[in-house]
């Protein structure tokens, strides 16, 4: 996996910044192998897959992680709406964000930051019942019980998009945690060189994205 550091980096500070994305590509494959652990120990959890960068195996030192998670229909509420703490997943976190329109149905969505060598990392969290699981054709299993869900031939998001839960609603935009999100995606785009990407997001969050000087600058409105 390639250690890519921004251009225009001076050399002693590029050395510095690959042995920071070095460290937290090693953290956070330890974060997926310590949470997988944890998700074995738990009757309810019957099968576990990365999706998203993770899942396709094109993930760099940025990539989020995107995590999916079978569970039996004697999971306790609790375990939906905050998985993090409810399992006791390893990581210090540092916030969590809801957005219930996001979860399959019957099921549970949320992200949350947890600090990986020093750094920040968010993790997309979709609880979603044993009986409509299937691994999508961008999913990468790493936990199975008896049998592995069966595979689908649709990529992660056209699947979540047939079992979408009927709550519609969104994310507060105004929450601290949006904001952190936000500045978090538009650090991790300029860094990969990709300044205007965080433009999608930025009605969603109430933030105008624009290019200036080779930056992107964020300014509530």
């Amino acid at each position: 996996m390639s250690q890519r550091v921004p251009a225009n980096v001076p050399p002693r500070r590029g050395r510095r910044a690959a042995a920071l994305l070095a460290a937290v590509v090693e953290a956070r494959t330890a974060w997926l192998a310590a949470t997988v652990d944890v998700l074995h120990q738990r009757k309810s959890v019957g099968a576990a897959w990365l999706v998203g960068s993770l899942g396709r195996g094109s993930a760099d030192p940025y990539s989020d992680v995107d995590l999916v998670v079978a569970v039996d229909d004697t999971t306790p509420q609790s375990v939906l709406d905050d998985p993090v703490a409810s399992l006791h997943l390893p990581g210090r976190l540092l916030f969590t964000r809801g957005k219930p329109r996001n979860a399959p149905a019957g099921g549970g969505y949320v992200t949350v930051c947890v600090e990986l060598a020093a750094l920040p990392v968010l993790i997309d969290f979709y609880l979603w019942p044993v009986t409509t699981a299937a691994i999508p054709t961008d999913g990468r299993l790493r936990l199975y019980r008896e049998s592995p869900p069966p595979r689908t031939g649709l990529a992660f998001m056209p699947l979540l998009d047939q079992h979408r839960t009927p709550d519609s609603t969104g994310a507060d935009a105004n929450h601290p945690a949006s904001i952190l999100l936000l500045v978090q995606l538009a650090a991790k785009y300029q860094a990969r060189g990709e300044p205007t990407a965080p433009c999608r997001h930025h009605s969603t969050f109430g933030f105008s994205i624009r290019r200036r000087d080779r930056h992107a600058a964020a300014d509530p409105r």
